[in-house]
């Protein structure tokens, strides 16, 4: 029987190695792309708009619809003052301590006039659905130092926590 050489012994061996390790290199692309096509559509797009956790309601003036959001920029801060529904669109808040009781929003500036306002949300109410809403709200505007208070919708509902 022939015997092959041990150079070409060694070359068979780094092939086999080489094949090897590109399958494993393959297989874990493979595994890494189906995760990250996997994960929903909102984290890809870097949406705001959450499915869990704590939210606050976002008034749509346009279709009359709120919406839930986690630690939005912009939003419409729309809710209940005694009997009469009121409030204001705000951009620019930046959110700290998302989920807090409560939870404080600054730089924020009201879209109709210009002013800077800040936004406190408190009271959080956990929900059967898995989100936990801020049913509170202070508006504080800049600088007068006005506030007011505003009850707010929760749990994907029409009314209003009183």
């Amino acid at each position: 029987m022939w015997k092959r050489p041990a150079a070409l012994l060694s070359t068979d061996l780094a092939l086999v190695a080489l094949r090897s390790s590109l399958k494993v290199f393959c297989s874990v692309v493979a595994v890494s792309l189906a995760l990250v096509l996997s994960g929903s559509p909102s984290s890809l797009a870097n949406a705001r708009i959450a499915k869990s956790g704590t939210v606050i309601a976002c008034f749509h003036e346009k279709i009359s619809l709120f919406t839930a959001r986690a630690h939005p920029g912009r939003c419409s801060i729309w809710g209940y003052r005694g009997k009469q529904f009121v409030g204001l669109s705000i951009k620019g808040m930046k959110w700290g301590h998302w989920g807090a009781n409560p939870t404080r929003a600054a730089y924020g500036v009201d879209t109709r006039n210009g002013t800077r306002v800040r936004v406190i949300a408190y009271r959080p109410i956990a929900c059967d659905e898995g989100r936990t809403w801020y049913s509170r709200v202070i508006v504080l505007t800049f600088p007068d130092g006005n506030a007011f208070g505003l009850r707010r919708p929760t749990c994907d509902g029409p009314s209003v926590i009183g």
